[in-house]
């Protein structure tokens, strides 16, 4: 009887999940942040997410470059050309009551004068959820590091994506 009343009164409580891989790509020639998103609300109420950012941090040098939400979809292959029409634009996410949603999500750097160089990085996801003014950050964030040459890739919209995995992975192999 108590976690059918706690169920049946609990609000909204929604979550933002990532995957533990980042693919550093391009979108009309504009740096971006590809990630997988969990979306998840587990309690009994319609919720909204707002907004996202991303905010990545030079670990050296602590230069940080934030990248906001632009597109979405439900699969992504680093592999594959997409057109414009393969994507959502965002512009929330509503979550059902005890509902969970996959999504790829792109984020666009914020700076068109961004310039990226070799080190290691952390990736800070925040939320913000309808109703509330305060950006939230995600309790874990990715880290993962850059070669020389994979800076450079990064930088060059010409030279195509690339996909770099946490090191929370990394430390599994």
């Amino acid at each position: 009887m108590a976690v059918a009343y706690k169920s049946f009164f609990s609000g909204f409580a929604g979550q933002v999940f990532l995957g533990n891989y980042v693919v550093l790509n391009y979108v009309n020639n504009l740096p971006s942040v590809t990630l997988f998103c969990i979306f998840e609300n587990s309690g009994a109420k319609l919720g909204i997410l707002d907004d996202l950012r991303v905010i990545v941090e030079h670990h050296q040098t602590g230069v940080t470059y934030k990248f906001f939400p632009i597109l979405l979809r439900d699969d992504f292959d680093i592999f594959k050309q997409y057109s414009n029409d393969d994507w959502s634009a965002f512009s929330g996410v509503v979550l059902s009551p005890n509902s969970r949603i996959q999504k790829f999500v792109v984020f666009r750097a914020v700076s068109d004068s961004f310039r990226i160089q070799k080190g290691q990085f952390k990736i800070t996801v925040q939320s913000r959820w309808y109703g509330r003014n305060r950006w939230q950050d995600l309790p874990y964030p990715l880290q993962f590091s850059l070669t020389e040459d994979d800076a450079q890739q990064w930088n060059d919209p010409q030279k195509g994506q690339l996909q770099v995995a946490s090191e929370a992975i990394l430390g599994l192999r």
